[in-house]
């Protein structure tokens, strides 16, 4: 059957629309732009296209075409670059304002198995014709500077029943916050770097450990009641490259294609914004947007219970690849990311929600808001920069309807206001946009932007604001470890002050910094809010900066990172033949080698920038490989090459996980444990409450603090040692309460009691032991009493627990 129009129902829909736009619903008329299956569950069938053409009203088009690209034989979405032949179709669109419509019959549209037909739009004037991607759709196969796909992700999902059962509430209920959160970044969490793999790795790990297994790598993964998955949007592409559609021979009607799955790396936050409604085809397994759905309903169907799942949505920049895809109307111009949205267009406005409905339709419990400091716009008005809370009261009302179930999803913002202002440190109270919303949660001061917790006096230096978090964080997310704050880790110089008691090298420092058991007691058994840990953090894996598609600023990204081989790479590191092959092929075959050569990269950076000429000089001029050609082509492929590596290097592999520490994982899964336990926690201590560092420190920052619940009248105590030479202590005395009632519930593995070199408290094996009866235990080793003398070490601490009665 071939494509044809449908007048009647185009005239109709452009009656409609110019409804809308005479009654300024700019929202209403965001949710018919893309392309809209009018029958869902039908391979071919009736689709509705709709599109923002500001070229209209700025008169760089006098016309809209739609163009259709049927594929002569069924696409593999899985191969590498190949060659297809496909029809191609052109329709005029119809005209309203600056908006364009047309109802086409006959087109194949995609589902879970087949691929549905290819379209972008075309902008018709004087001079040459104006691509113009669509923003809004559903499925981009080949990325986002290729055509989309017209595709159905309607129908039956395989937890609907979750939805039916836990979502409820009168109206249009909210979710809650879940109890803790694990950040994953899906493209490094498994070898196979997708969705789907990453389902069938935690479906596993779930079914063994509800069949009775306690394998430390399962543990890990069971630990946490919510995911949050780093965005998974299209990305940006190559510089330089022509992408994975490029178009060959053509007699008109019909054209050669050479199309590929994209392979490009990147941490998720360097996006065009087209395509922000869907999921990126770099995660696919299969190529297919279902694969996103299909992952959200894996983790809500586990064998040990569901697992909520949070989007993180970027609409704080676009980068500047996005010139060359959207219209200008987009943006108002460069901002320190990229380009910055023009946010009071009703239009983009409109659109933004509109994605953010389309993405979290995909079945999210949750949103996290990156960069939402960055959604600022200037008012001629009051002469100034104002930050648009109104945009965020808009995304927080966003209403959405999986498997017929209506919800507003948990809402988290990143909002470090004045960022980046020169006093931001000081000035941001990170409750700006808490104070306008009480129901949403935003990131905490120790979760946003820059945390050393390897180096020297850190936790003491942060006390103040540890402080505010035990005073009015019950809405922040919690905790030092993410995504941002281990790239940062790296990049510090180690002749800084490093806290040496954490190990013995640089390497063995970080990982044990961001995977701390004091801090771990302090985060997810005592203070308040919802604490959060990053994979790579807990699994103590490398992490750094990730994206493979510079050309511009190739070089300097690169020379940015020349730390990351103090913090995580020792020379066996490197010389193991899994490990850096890229690198090794073009040259730097030691770890020495390419130590000299990026120590002369960084110097070159830090002097010269990103300009271009100077920095190849000084490569020129410095220590290289024989092989290693200096022209800048050559240079490019050598800072990807490096990417590459570092992305294969920060992978969660299963060696990684089979190498882990059990003691330390099975303590971590009983401090997290403990919180489910626990949930009145998730509050601001109130006025009983204790939360105090011993002082004189002596030597060592010495946490300690009591908290009781007002209902019940549960109490617990808590005490750690954060940094520092070992302190003997007796946890009752630092808080003044009476010694008799209390059992511990969770301790930190090295913990000595009495004297120094008395016997080790063994780990707690089994979550049943927390909160264990007052003899026997685990070995039978009776527990330790709040009462007695205990020796901490830097990192160790206890939890005890005292019930009314």
């Amino acid at each position: 059957m071939r494509p044809d129009i449908e007048s009647t129902a185009t005239s109709r829909l452009g009656k409609w629309a110019s409804d809308r736009i005479s009654n300024g619903d700019f929202r209403a008329l965001a949710r018919r732009f893309g392309a809209i299956a009018v029958s869902p569950g039908a391979t071919t069938g009736t689709v509705e296209f709709g599109l923002w053409a500001p070229a209209l009203r700025e008169g760089t088009a006098n016309s809209i075409e739609l163009e259709l690209f049927l594929p002569t034989a069924d696409l593999d979405l899985t191969l590498d670059r190949h060659t297809v032949d496909m029809e191609r179709h052109r329709f005029s669109m119809t005209s309203v304002g600056e908006t364009a419509w047309l109802v086409l019959t006959g087109v194949p549209i995609g589902t879970r198995d087949t691929v549905g037909a290819l379209y972008r739009f075309k902008g018709i004037g004087a001079g040459d014709e104006i691509v113009l991607p669509d923003p809004m759709g559903m499925s981009f196969p080949f990325g986002a500077f290729a055509p989309a796909e017209v595709v159905d992700l309607t129908g039956e999902r395989d937890d609907a029943d979750y939805f039916r059962a836990q979502i409820a509430g009168d109206g249009i209920p909210r979710q809650g916050p879940p109890v803790n959160i694990l950040q994953v970044h899906p493209r490094s969490a498994t070898e196979e770097g997708t969705l789907a793999a990453l389902a069938r790795s935690i479906t596993a790990a779930s079914r063994r450990i509800a069949n009775g297994g306690d394998d430390a790598a399962d543990v890990l993964w069971m630990s946490y009641d919510s995911i949050e998955l780093l965005p998974v949007e299209p990305l940006i592409g190559y510089e330089g490259d022509d992408g994975y559609w490029v178009e060959a021979a053509s007699d008109g009607d019909h054209v050669s294609v050479t199309v590929g799955r994209p392979d490009m790396l990147n941490w998720g936050y360097d996006i065009p914004i087209c395509g922000s409604g869907t999921a990126t085809p770099t995660l696919l397994e299969t190529g297919r947007p279902h694969e996103l759905i299909d992952f959200v309903a894996a983790m809500h169907n586990l064998p040990t219970g569901p697992i909520r799942v949070i989007f993180d949505i970027v609409y704080g920049h676009a980068d500047n690849q996005a010139k060359g895809l959207m219209p200008p109307a987009w943006f108002t111009g460069p901002d320190m990311y990229g380009q910055h949205l023009d946010y009071p267009n009703p239009f983009v406005r409109a659109q933004l929600l509109e994605m953010q409905r389309r993405k979290a339709d995909f079945g999210a419990d949750a949103l996290r808001v990156d960069g939402a400091q960055d959604f600022t716009y200037w008012s001629h008005e009051e002469n100034d920069l104002i930050r648009d809370d109104d945009f965020m009261k808009e995304m927080s009302d966003v209403v959405q309807d999986v498997a017929g179930v209506c919800y507003r999803p948990w809402m988290i913002f990143e909002d470090g206001r004045p960022w980046p202002r020169d006093d931001w440190e000081l000035a941001s109270t990170y409750r700006a946009v808490t104070d306008l919303q009480p129901h949403v949660f935003q990131w905490g001061p120790l979760t946003f932007a820059h945390n050393t917790p390897f180096l020297f006096t850190f936790w003491v230096s942060k006390w103040w604001r540890l402080r505010e978090v035990a005073e009015v964080g019950s809405h922040w997310i919690s905790g030092c470890a993410n995504h941002d704050t281990l790239r940062r880790g790296s990049q510090v110089d180690p002749g800084q002050r490093i806290n040496t008691f954490l190990g013995d090298s640089l390497p063995s420092v970080i990982a044990r910094a961001y995977d701390h058991p004091a801090s771990t007691l302090l985060f997810h058994c005592f203070l308040p809010g919802v604490p959060m840990d990053f994979l790579q953090g807990i699994t103590r894996t490398p992490w750094s900066f990730i994206r493979n598609t510079d050309r511009r600023y190739a070089l300097k990204v690169w020379g940015e990172e020349a730390r990351f081989l103090d913090w995580r790479v020792t020379a066996d590191d490197y010389a193991d033949p899994r490990n850096f092959p890229r690198l090794k092929a073009l040259g730097f075959s030691d770890r020495s080698s390419i130590v000299a050569f990026m120590e002369n990269l960084l110097a070159a950076v830090e002097v010269y920038g990103d300009a271009i000429e100077p920095v190849v000089a000084a490569i020129e001029r410095g220590p290289r490989p024989d092989a290693l050609g200096t022209d800048l082509d050559s240079l490019v492929r050598a800072a990807r090459a490096w990417m590459g590596d570092i992305h294969d290097y920060c992978t969660v592999t299963p060696d990684r996980l089979t190498s882990l520490d059990p003691g330390i994982v099975h303590f971590d899964h009983q401090a997290r444990a403990f919180r489910k336990q626990h949930p009145w926690l998730l509050d601001d201590l109130n006025d009983a409450d204790r939360f105090e560092y011993l002082h004189p420190t002596d030597g060592a920052v010495l946490f300690h603090g009591l908290r009781t619940d007002p209902d019940s009248g549960t109490q617990v105590l808590f005490v750690a040692n954060m940094e520092g030479v070992p302190k003997a202590v007796v946890p009752v005395d630092l808080v003044g309460v009476d010694p008799v009632g209390w059992r511990l519930a969770v301790v930190a593995p090295g913990l000595a009691y009495g004297a120094a070199d008395d016997t080790t408290i063994p780990r707690l094996a089994d979550e049943t032991i927390v909160e264990r009866p007052g003899t026997g235990g685990s070995g039978g080793q009776p527990p330790t009493s709040a009462a007695n003398e205990i020796t901490l070490t830097d990192g160790t601490g206890a939890v005890w627990v005292r019930r009314p009665g």
